[in-house]
């Protein structure tokens, strides 16, 4: 995700593919929706048995352009953690 202030508009990238929006609502909304993200093979699960899940998202200050890490040092606003999400799931 990158932000322009000259537009004062964000864009989330991934490879050449991206999308702009106007407001970071609209980019949380957006990222909230994992599609396409597989973090584990299906066929590594056994079927019927239960498994015990965790997910978080954060921000990575240190992944930021140099001039916004500044401000995100400085900031409690820039520090984002969506906190653990726990599920159980039985394929």
């Amino acid at each position: 995700m990158s932000y322009s202030a000259l537009t004062q508009q964000y864009r989330v990238a991934s490879g050449p593919l991206g999308q702009v929006f106007d407001s970071l609502g609209d980019v949380q909304r957006f990222i909230g929706r994992v599609a396409s993200r597989p973090v584990l093979r299906a066929d590594g699960l056994a079927r019927g048995t239960r498994y015990d899940a965790a997910i978080r998202e954060r921000l990575d200050v240190n992944e930021l352009p140099k001039p916004f890490q500044v401000n995100a040092l400085a900031s409690s606003e820039w520090q984002l953690d969506s906190g653990w999400h726990r599920f159980t799931f039985t394929p």
